[in-house]
């Protein structure tokens, strides 16, 4: 992948796994794939990187087979971000990151930016759950893993 040895750009990239590698993950054909990127980026930069990350996002959000993004910052003023992003697979993940109107807006990131990249896939924990109404009630997942289906509830948290 590009990505991984984009020579115009100062950006360091760091595996997340040891043991499998990024260019790894993308010969892989996973269907509805999470990309996790985790940025560490100098204080003074940080305006920088958030231009260029919506700039490579306005591009990613027309590739086919993108689904969602959503970056997300360490709180109190932290200068790590995380970015979320779903993908349909990873063959179109693998063609839109090699875009080259995607890979000029990789040059535009800060020189002092490291970046761990990942592909994951959604694995379901029977039993999560999950207070997005901040109520006081608790919906747990619904999921359907190897087979078996997971029904959802919503309780009163007592």
């Amino acid at each position: 992948m590009q990505i991984e040895h984009n020579r115009r750009s100062m950006v360091m990239l760091i595996e997340m796994d040891e043991k499998v590698n990024l260019s790894t993950q993308t010969e892989a054909n996973v269907a509805l794939v999470i990309l996790i990127y985790k940025f560490n980026v100098n204080t003074e930069e940080v305006d920088q990187f958030l231009r260029a990350w919506a700039a490579g996002a306005a591009i990613m959000k027309r590739q086919p087979g993108y689904i969602s993004a959503q970056l997300h910052r360490g709180a109190a003023d932290s200068c790590v971000f995380i970015n979320y992003a779903v993908w349909k697979c990873t063959a179109k993940y693998k063609r839109a990151v090699n875009n080259p109107e995607f890979q000029s807006c990789l040059e535009k990131l800060p020189a002092s930016t490291l970046a761990s990249l990942h592909l994951l896939r959604k694995v379901a924990v029977p039993g999560s759950v999950s207070n997005e109404n901040n109520d006081n009630t608790i919906e747990m997942s619904c999921s359907f893993v190897d087979g078996n289906y997971h029904k959802s509830s919503r309780e009163e948290i007592v």
